[in-house]
């Protein structure tokens, strides 16, 4: 299995949400924030602070699967000044063994418009250091890091993107004969740490994380960003209750979640709710993967439990069913594949997708 990890930050409302999508996020110092200045102007991204003075660490779920070479792939903005020569760590990541738990390694940029290989978090030793890469400040920026996890023969190689998708540089940057393991017993890393020292100024999003092995992406994907789809229409059966509107679809297609402002609601097992899809904007090069999220809770005693559904074409692939509590929980899941063809997504498939929400208990 290539896919590990992927957000793009758009249905969040706040910062607190994060730790609502189990799936993903794990843990945080200090809340971050939700922004809306992203690179194209549409959608959410992810601000590493709570609007203060301090930064702050997110720290992804342990990965499903394990290997020695990871992809961390993140759109990163950072509007401190950058200084010729300046030193200042501000923004990116670490890779991490939870079997520890301990931090192998990290990769930050600098306030000087480079970037540094450290040995742990923001401010540890460094190994290695690129020539000038960013020399602009408050410009979204692709990059694509490759990460081997060795305690001698360890490697991290970059590639970057500029703000409109062209290679900056057209040369990758690669450190090699690094300890990139830093003394855990394990040749891999099955998380990651993200982390900037100025929350208010530096942001990341479109953020995913995958292996070598497996169907793809299993390589070097170039510039990928997140394209948030919501429902916008109703399909048969339509089984559920709305508290507002005059279509179900509209209580589910929030741009950012709503909590209690518009839902749909059953209490009869075996309901079933599908939607219609909203158009990609445009059909890209590639789909990476295609994500299916969704928000619950219960306002009863329960038990309850719900599972939602993601079709394409004749095939229904049911989600493992959500166990529901009085808080409400995001649950997710990816799809490198397309579950009805066994292949990569094309976009009139992904256009064509039904979404299905069904109360199993």
């Amino acid at each position: 299995m290539a896919w590990m990890i992927g957000d793009g930050f758009d249905f969040y409302n706040g910062g607190t949400d994060l730790l609502l999508n189990q799936a993903i996020w794990a843990s945080y110092a200090l809340p971050p924030f939700m922004t809306t200045s992203t690179r194209f102007g549409v959608g959410r991204a992810c601000a590493l602070g709570n609007g203060g003075s301090f930064g702050t660490t997110l720290t992804t779920e342990a990965f499903p699967n394990t290997s020695s070479t990871l992809f961390v792939n993140m759109a990163i903005f950072s509007s401190q000044a950058h200084v010729n020569g300046g030193t200042t760590p501000i923004l990116g990541f670490a890779w991490r063994d939870e079997n520890g738990p301990a931090i192998q390694g990290g990769f930050y940029l600098r306030n000087g418009g480079d970037f540094i290989v450290t040995n742990g978090a923001i401010g540890g030793t460094v190994l290695a250091t690129s020539p000038l890469i960013a020399p602009t400040a408050g410009v979204w920026m692709h990059i694509e890091v490759k990460i081997v996890v060795h305690n001698t023969a360890g490697s991290v190689e970059l590639r970057q993107t500029d703000a409109v998708g062209n290679p900056n540089p057209s040369t990758p940057w690669v450190a090699t004969g690094l300890n990139t393991r830093n003394g855990t017993a394990n040749f891999f890393a099955n998380s990651i740490q993200c982390q900037g020292t100025t929350p208010t100024n530096d942001y990341f999003d479109d953020f995913y994380v995958f292996n070598d092995q497996g169907v793809q992406p299993n390589t070097w994907q170039g510039d990928v960003y997140c394209v948030q789809q919501r429902p916008n229409s109703d399909i048969l059966p339509v089984t559920w209750t709305r508290n507002t509107g005059t279509h179900n679809y509209e209580s589910v297609a929030d741009t950012a979640e709503d909590g209690d402002s518009t839902f749909n609601k059953t209490n009869g097992v075996g309901n079933v709710d599908q939607y219609g899809v909203q158009p990609l904007a445009t059909e890209p090069l590639t789909v990476v993967a295609v994500g299916m999220t969704y928000m619950a809770r219960m306002d009863d005693s329960g038990p309850h439990h719900v599972a939602a559904q993601l079709i394409s074409g004749a095939t229904t692939d049911q989600l493992p069913d959500l166990v529901l509590t009085n808080n409400y929980v995001i649950n997710q899941k990816l799809y490198p594949v397309d579950p009805n063809t066994g292949a990569l997504w094309a976009a009139a498939n992904v256009n064509a997708l039904k979404l299905g929400i069904k109360l199993v208990l």
